[in-house]
């Protein structure tokens, strides 16, 4: 459907709208039913005075006064059963009139078409416009009965009650508005450029509007009557009179225009008629002026018009209306919506309104609906289009108001008890529905338990227990009630399965002291997995529900077991689950073992810890021979480790003779417990020799070093040193001078 303002620049209209009042909904279904829709009391007060016929400044007749009592008979023509329509013309409040209350009386369950005849027919005065019919119409609509009040004036000049300035008077106006009772809705619309103006104070139900030009009445009363009856105008009409719908409708309004025009009938799109006729009124302006005074002010225009009311289940889809000589169609509609409620927990999910809840934080949402079948609307619908939807919600906790004004999306903590949420969904700029829902909240109780000190349960072939394990639970702190004890079932042992050692859950029984369990061993249970025991620690577990109410918590249960078992049984399970390893140890082991064998390893000849260097000096002027020690250096990795022949390093010459710098000799396993040099490269110039043979001189012929040969633990290594020539025997050992 396609929707704009609920405003229509033709006041017909608009007027023939008006009648859609909003059905108030609760859980999808309409809260009202037709008959039960809320009664309106409408007092208007018609300013009747000769310039709603003339125009005293330029002299010209003019036809306000048939516009006005046209709508006024569109309006009347729309009343609900339920609602009284009342007139108050000012001529009979001015100062040689009768003050006898309202001219016209209107009755919505009377015949609409003698309710019309009442305001054409009626005869004016047009005199002036004084203030006390404002006040006569007020008092009466204080002591109407309606479940909606509403005054609306209706005046194209200065109220005649007072002396003082234009403001003087304005001011006195307001302060009377302001002044009434918050029950009473006003709507004051001022006509032309010398009406009286008020104050407009939404907040107190007080609407100002006002057409300057006869021309911008119709427009103007239009939202004066819009506003009382809620009003929604479909905006695109095709040429053959089809229009869609794309939410569900509850009423349809047709309003036809032009001589001799008529609704013949409403169908949908297979052609068939859709809807229960529930009124058809004709409206249409008098032909001549209704005053004496002014007999020459008849309307410019004769306006004639038909009004169709169906009511039914319309459900979107494409409609046609069929009418006869009409040269405008207008049609209006009352939305078949409601407005539902719901929570969602922390984890976004929606709370099942038939069951209890648990108290916490939940959040709020609204969803409009169809009336029809409670499904959501879709997308792109009139409501939509007309702007975004407001929401707003009470709420009760335990029947206490605990805040209002809230918002779809809003976050709202429940405690235990009652819950009552009231929302109201304002659509369409003043359609309103409602919803209510009614849930009941609870508190989980802490569950807690104290255990007494572990007592000694004995393993051999079975689990026995010196006596039993004895736990206490608390609720929220308090030993439960013997009634609360009768209902409450025994709580859950738990075993934790990634634990080495497994035992069978124990057996826990109520006692018949409230709130205490025994927890006693399951001795039909004699699989133990053969695992050693010793502290074994459980979990005591409690879900239960105790009058409705969740008892929850839990704690570690250690018990200490006596493993009196003997070391195979213990170890039974294990063997058992890696006998693997009786195959594959001995293997390794043989593996390992071969690797020490003499030959698979190569092991170095074996030499003193600490050797003996004599260093020979070369001339008397460096005194006499001495000896200084080199210490071996095993590498212990390649000691121990199988298959890897031995290596070590030791020092060729003293650690203090500070004018040689030979690197220390390393040497490497070789087989017959001897031993090759790997690091020839640091001894050149023919200054090192292995039993008088020279090493680290290159071969002329070849350019490379002299091969040395493998050499055993009698080996003799000497190094001719500027000052000393030092002698190295390796299996000599260091002995001090």
């Amino acid at each position: 459907m396609k929707s704009g303002k609920p405003i229509s620049k033709s006041m017909f209209g608009i007027l023939a709208g008006t009648l859609m009042a909003s059905s108030m909904l609760a859980f999808g279904k309409p809260v009202y039913a037709e008959e039960d829709l809320p009664s309106r009391d409408i007092y208007v007060v018609y300013d009747d005075s000769g310039s709603m016929y003339k125009n005293y400044a330029t002299g010209e007749n003019v036809d306000t006064w048939s516009k006005a009592k046209y709508s006024m008979e569109v309006f009347a023509s729309m009343l609900g059963e339920q609602d009284v329509m009342k007139i108050y013309y000012m001529s009979d409040y001015s100062k040689d009139g009768k003050a006898d209350g309202p001219k016209i009386t209107i009755e919505g369950d009377d015949d609409p078409n003698q309710n019309i005849l009442k305001i054409q027919e009626q005869k004016t005065a047009s005199k002036d416009t004084p203030f006390e019919a404002v006040e006569e119409a007020y008092d009466d609509l204080e002591d109407s009965s309606g479940e909606e009040k509403w005054l609306i004036v209706l005046t194209d000049g200065q109220f005649l009650n007072g002396n003082g300035t234009q403001d003087e008077q304005k001011n006195k106006l307001d302060q009377f508005l302001n002044e009434k009772d918050s029950d009473i809705n006003v709507i004051f619309l001022g006509l032309g450029q010398e009406a009286q103006n008020i104050d407009e104070v939404k907040s107190r139900n007080i609407y100002s509007e006002r057409a300057v030009d006869s021309n911008q009445i119709l427009e103007k009363v239009t939202e004066v009557f819009n506003r009382v009856y809620n009003t929604n105008s479909l905006k695109e009409i095709g040429s053959d009179g089809t229009f869609e719908l794309d939410v569900p409708m509850s009423r349809i309004t047709v309003f036809v225009q032009g001589d001799g025009s008529k609704v013949k009938s409403l169908k949908d799109a297979g052609g068939k008629e859709v809807g229960e006729l529930v009124d058809s009124v004709k409206v249409s302006t008098t032909e001549k002026s209704d005053n004496s005074e002014h007999p020459d002010s008849n309307p410019k225009e004769r306006l004639q018009g038909e009004i169709a009311i169906y009511e039914g289940e319309f459900t979107p889809g494409t409609y046609q209306v069929n009418t006869e000589n009409a040269a405008k169609t207008e049609i209006y509609y009352q939305p078949n919506l409601a407005v539902t409620a719901y929570l969602t927990n922390s984890n976004g999910e929606r709370v099942d309104e038939t069951m209890d809840l648990p108290s916490g934080d939940y959040t709020l949402h609204f969803e409009m609906i169809s009336g029809l079948d409670e499904s959501l609307l879709p997308e792109n619908n009139i409501i939509d289009e007309s702007g975004d939807i407001e929401y707003e919600a009470h709420i009760k906790n335990n029947g206490k108001l605990i805040g209002e004004g809230y918002n779809d999306g809003d976050t709202i903590h429940v405690e235990e008890g009652g819950l009552e949420i009231d929302v109201t969904a304002t659509f369409l700029r003043y359609n309103r529905v409602h919803d209510n829902l009614a849930l009941s909240a609870f508190s989980d109780k802490a569950v807690t338990f104290e255990s007494s000190d572990p007592s000694d349960w004995t393993l051999n072939k079975t689990l026995e227990a010196n006596e039993p394990y004895f736990v206490s639970m608390k609720v929220e702190g308090k030993t439960p009630t013997e009634q609360e004890w009768e209902q409450v079932g025994v709580p859950e042992i738990v075993v934790d399965e990634n634990a080495e050692a497994k035992i069978s859950a124990p057996i826990i029984e109520k006692t018949e002291e409230p709130g205490v369990f025994a927890i006693t061993p399951n001795s039909e249970q004699s699989d133990f997995n053969h695992v050693p025991y010793g502290k074994e620690t459980l979990k005591i577990v409690m879900d239960q529900n105790v009058d409705s109410i969740p008892w929850q918590g839990e704690s570690d249960v250690e018990l200490n077991i006596q493993d009196q078992r003997n070391w195979f049984i213990r170890h039974l399970d294990w063997i058992a689950r890696n006998w693997w390893w009786a195959i594959l140890l001995p293997i390794l082991l043989l593996i390992i073992a071969i690797g020490y064998i003499p030959g698979v390893k190569k092991y170095l000849p074996k030499l003193p810890k600490k050797m003996n260097i004599r260093c020979v000096p070369k001339d008397s002027i460096n005194g006499k021979a001495k000896n200084e020690p080199s210490v071996l250096i095993v590498d212990t990795k390649n000691k121990i480790l199988p298959y890897v022949a031995q290596t070590a390093k030791f020092a060729i010459t003293p650690g203090d003779a500070g004018e040689e710098d030979y690197s220390k000799m390393k040497v490497k396993a070789a087989s017959n417990h001897k031993m090759i040099i790997e690091n020839l490269n640091a001894f050149d110039d023919g200054k090192v020799s292995i039993n008088d043979e020279v090493v680290g001189q290159k071969d002329p012929e070849t350019d490379q070093a002299v091969k040395i040969k493998p050499i055993g633990r009698t080996a003799e290594i000497t190094v001719d040193g500027r000052q000393y020539t030092y002698e190295l025997t390796l299996n000599e050992k260091y002995s001090a001078d």
